[in-house]
């Protein structure tokens, strides 16, 4: 147990300040774009406010509206969903891996 916590993509991400490979900024989706959450990046402080907001790694978020603010739909494992919204500088440090790009056809989002 403690090996796999040592391991961990997010545990590793905060330590060093670096995403992990062939992962996406929250910031960088286009709206409609959706992901499951990875890692979040910075002080200790700023994961734990986005771990109080619900966002988290194995989350799944869905780009509401870029920009700053970025809104975005947390998807959580009960089935429930809250769109919150959170400033870009904030955005850059969630790192999802992307899910599938909304086109307009691929179904209900969160």
């Amino acid at each position: 147990m403690r090996l796999r916590r040592l391991l961990s993509p997010n545990k590793r991400a905060r330590e060093t300040g670096v995403a992990p490979a062939h992962s996406s900024a929250v910031s960088d989706l286009p709206r409609g774009g959706r992901g499951r959450v990875v890692a979040t990046v910075g002080c200790a402080a700023e994961c734990d406010y986005l771990r109080g907001l619900g966002i988290e790694p194995g989350v799944e978020v869905e780009v509401c509206r870029a920009g700053s603010p970025c809104v975005v739909n947390v998807g959580f494992a009960c089935g429930g969903v809250c769109r919150i919204g959170i400033g870009r500088e904030i955005a850059r440090r969630i790192y999802v891996d992307c899910t599938c790009n909304k086109t307009g056809g691929d179904g209900p989002g969160l």
